[in-house]
């Protein structure tokens, strides 16, 4: 019918808001700064579409304070131009949390990006990107040892030497990830439970050899 053909392109663009909903965090880990900019600036736009189409007028959805807290604190870094030492450096600072100040306002004003959407369907592809990215890591690392002459492996190269960020950072991820399949272990059916479980206990033994004693214990 008329209104299915004027649905699509809103469809799709509902489609690609999802994916990229999942795709911006783990960006975060694996690309440089200005792929996750570009990959933001593009939900943005989808997102600024699709509030002007349902006529969603920007009202804030949101009555916890909480929300704000990343804009201040974003705001409180823009001040703080005024006084760093390198514009530079101040610079990619904010271009790298972005995020801070983008994600408060388009998750809780405008077009409900996240309506009709289960927590599950977000956290469960999440969890299964940082499994995805640790099992590259250590093939990377394992390759090294092996092929390049490396002669042994530190937890700096499973994650700073790899993607360039510190272990003990990564180390969040792969733990929140673990627990998300925890989370939502019973909800998987049988033969994706033996596949969760070994995901588990594949994620618990990154994070061993990553060396994070405070996040496993947290």
């Amino acid at each position: 019918t008329s209104k299915n053909v004027k649905e699509t392109p809103h469809r799709f663009i509902r489609t690609a808001l999802f994916f990229l909903i999942l795709a911006c965090p783990c960006s975060l880990l694996v690309f440089p700064v200005k792929i996750t900019t570009l990959l933001i600036t593009a939900l943005v736009i989808f997102w600024f579409i699709l509030s002007l189409y349902y006529k969603a007028y920007f009202e804030f959805r949101a009555k916890n304070v909480l929300v704000f807290l990343p804009i201040v604190y974003y705001s409180l870094m823009i001040v703080g131009m005024i006084y760093t030492d390198s514009q530079y450096e101040g610079f990619k600072n904010l271009e790298t949390k972005v995020p801070l100040i983008i994600f408060p306002i388009i998750f809780f004003t405008g077009y409900d990006i996240l309506k009709g959407i289960e927590t599950k369907k977000i956290l469960v592809p999440y969890a299964l990107f940082i499994t995805v990215i640790s099992i590259v890591i250590v093939g990377i690392t394992i390759f090294r040892v092996k092929f390049l002459g490396q002669p042994g492996y530190s937890f700096s190269d499973l994650s700073r030497r790899t993607i360039s960020i510190h272990p003990g950072y990564y180390s969040l991820y792969v733990g929140f990830s673990g627990l998300i399949f925890i989370r939502y272990f019973e909800t998987f059916t049988n033969r994706e439970k033996v596949i969760a479980a070994f995901r588990i206990i594949f994620l618990l033994g990154f994070n061993l050899l990553l060396v994070a004693r405070m996040p496993l214990f947290a």
